[in-house]
């Protein structure tokens, strides 16, 4: 139930050993800020924006509150977090602002998060200008952002997310903006993943995906989406991008809950995606890079 208050410039570690694992918990607060702190070595979460409360009762919100400038390190959970406990609740999570943040080597203990996490949580929320590296590993999944189940339509813009090991954005549920990002290098060989992946839970996932770049480095792919044919299907829409990888046929769209097959640019154009973007094959490690009129694949310009 706080409102209004100022964090900055606080430097938090090593918590977790007992009690609440958190590092910097916004509990039920509007209006409040974090700023230019640094939280490393946590256990959990590194910074969190969380509501709760019974479902009746609405006094519990985490509304208008900014995440601003801050740098977070070795969380064992996802380096900054936006969530409720139930989809009923989600409308408590609205209007929060996660900018300008660096996060590094997240989800160290925990598995199938991201440096940025948001979980049944509502409208409004923005995800800008952060910078997310070298989250998870070969055996714990972690996307650079992931919107996961009830997240309500998110605009994630301008950020730099790379090497983190189940992709650069992982989203589910229609209706998400992911413009201006960079992605290169995500997805570690343990699973089927790609720099975005667009995956089933409740529902099927859609989203504008546009003015990106994309790179996948050897045996990664550039976009994976799936689906599950028992729920409507949601539209999406790819262009403006600008697309690199090693892997002439990294693109897929299934649906299906699994890839049924992967495809080159051509054939992905063919579907109606990226009428105006551009692809450029890449050399193989140790191989010189030819040229686009070479390799003939630097299409769309």
């Amino acid at each position: 139930g706080s409102e209004e208050v100022v964090l900055r410039h606080l430097l938090v570690s090593g918590v977790g050993a007992s009690g609440h694992k958190t590092g910097i918990l916004l509990f039920s607060s509007e209006r409040s800020l974090v700023q230019d702190s640094r939280v490393e070595g946590v256990m959990g979460n590194g910074i969190g924006v969380y509501a709760r409360g019974p479902p009746e009762n609405d006094a519990f919100r985490a509304v208008e509150n900014r995440i601003v400038g801050n740098r977070v390190l070795r969380a064992g959970a996802a380096g900054i977090s936006l969530a409720t406990d139930f989809p009923v609740q989600a409308h408590r999570v609205r209007h929060n602002r996660v900018e300008g943040n660096r996060v590094e080597r997240a989800n160290f203990y925990s598995y199938d998060a991201a440096g940025i996490y948001t979980l049944f949580v509502g409208e409004g929320n923005r995800i800008s200008d952060n910078v997310v590296l070298s989250g998870g590993s070969k055996t714990l999944r972690s996307a650079g952002i992931m919107l996961d189940v009830g997240t309500a339509p998110t605009r994630v813009s301008g950020n730099r997310l790379e090497g983190n090991s189940n992709g650069g954005v992982a989203l589910t549920g229609p209706g998400h903006l992911l413009w201006d990002n960079n992605l290169v290098g995500n997805c570690a060989a343990s699973w089927d993943c790609a720099q975005i992946v667009l995956f089933p839970v409740r529902e099927n996932p859609g989203a504008v995906v546009e003015a990106n770049r994309i790179e996948a480095k050897g045996g990664q792919k550039l976009v994976l989406k799936t689906a599950n044919p028992r729920f409507p299907a949601v539209p999406s829409a790819f262009d403006r991008n600008r697309y690199r990888s090693r892997d002439p046929r990294p693109f897929c769209w299934s649906e299906r809950p699994r890839c049924q097959d992967w495809l080159d640019f051509a054939a992905w154009q063919r579907l109606g995606f990226d009428r105006h973007s551009t692809y450029r094959l890449l050399a193989s490690e140790g191989e010189p890079e030819q040229s686009p009129e070479q390799q003939g694949h630097d299409l769309g310009e």
